[in-house]
């Protein structure tokens, strides 16, 4: 059994999958495997994937349902203790992945999330991780998921990506964890690298899911109660209103708990320095995701 899994889902990713492959074959520890989930490529994907003769790598090509569908089918087929899921443009930093297995050597955990550094045009700036506990169930996701490890055994209790989702379903899974009681164990250093390639904001594509989470988590909220604290546990609206919205809610006691911590974290929260507009941005990433899905679904057979 490798140490690590490294799933990537692919389809038409000629222009990037190379960087991303670079970065796995220049890694200083070599104990892991990559799977790479096609979902059907017509361009040179697959035939750069196969030139990677000496990398430990499994390329399966096939119809899927979209991206998390390809990552679902990855995970089944893996077979590392520690699983990580990355996009075909996404790019491991040097030394990443035992900068992970170093950080194993400290507190036990079933998830091991690191920062990335996410490059927009010529501006380049660090995610980090907030701390992943019950006050993010009114909030987003609280690290970047290309930065997480997860433990096969994981995946095992708390499922796999809900397809329902098709934008923010790595976001509806951290929180599954988060309610699991799994453990994070942040390492505060940054260990990938993704792009935004420029993307223009579409916050309209992604925002009803995060709002659908929250809402998922806690049933007696409306949209736009949990719209507000969203925007309230970011700093981003004031928290003068939390009071009257607890008051609807007076027998949701879990709420109040964790609207309560979100209110006072807001302080110390790693994006409360980010304004709305540079939330957008960071959230191209998963608009990115959106629009692959589209493609697959454009590939799959019978469709116009």
């Amino acid at each position: 059994m490798p140490l690590f899994s490294i799933v990537i889902a692919t389809l038409n990713a000629e222009k990037t999958l190379s960087r991303c492959l670079d970065s796995l074959r220049a890694q200083t520890c070599r104990d892991f495997e990559v799977l790479l989930m096609d979902g059907g490529s017509r361009d040179a994907t697959l035939n750069i994937a196969a030139s990677y003769s000496d990398l430990p790598l499994k390329i399966t090509s096939e119809p899927d349902q979209g991206l998390y569908d390809a990552m679902n089918k990855g995970i089944l087929k893996s077979s590392g203790e520690w699983i990580n899921i990355i996009g075909s443009d996404d790019e491991l930093l040097p030394g990443g992945l035992q900068t992970i297995k170093n950080s194993m050597g400290g507190e036990p955990a079933d998830i091991h999330a690191a920062w990335a550094w996410q490059v927009d045009g010529g501006e380049k700036s660090v995610i980090k991780c907030d701390i992943c506990d019950e006050r993010m169930l009114v909030s987003h996701i609280p690290c970047p998921h290309n930065a997480m490890f997860v433990h096969r055994q994981t995946y095992n209790d708390v499922g796999l990506y809900d397809l329902s989702y098709k934008i923010t379903a790595d976001g509806q899974w951290t929180h599954r964890a988060i309610k699991k009681k799994k453990h994070f164990h942040i390492v505060p250093k940054p260990v990938m690298k993704f792009y935004l390639g420029g993307l223009s904001s579409q916050p309209e594509l992604m925002m009803p899911e995060c709002y659908r989470i929250i809402r998922e988590n806690f049933p007696c909220l409306s949209e736009e109660e949990a719209k507000y604290l969203l925007h309230m546990s970011k700093g981003w609206a004031d928290a003068g209103e939390l009071a009257a919205l607890l008051a609807r809610h007076p027998d949701e006691e879990a709420l109040r708990r964790c609207a309560l911590l979100a209110r006072d974290y807001v302080p110390h929260c790693a994006q409360r320095d980010l304004d709305r507009q540079r939330y957008y941005s960071f959230s191209a990433r998963l608009r990115s995701l959106y629009k692959k899905l589209r493609q697959r679904l454009r590939a799959m057979p019978g469709r116009p």
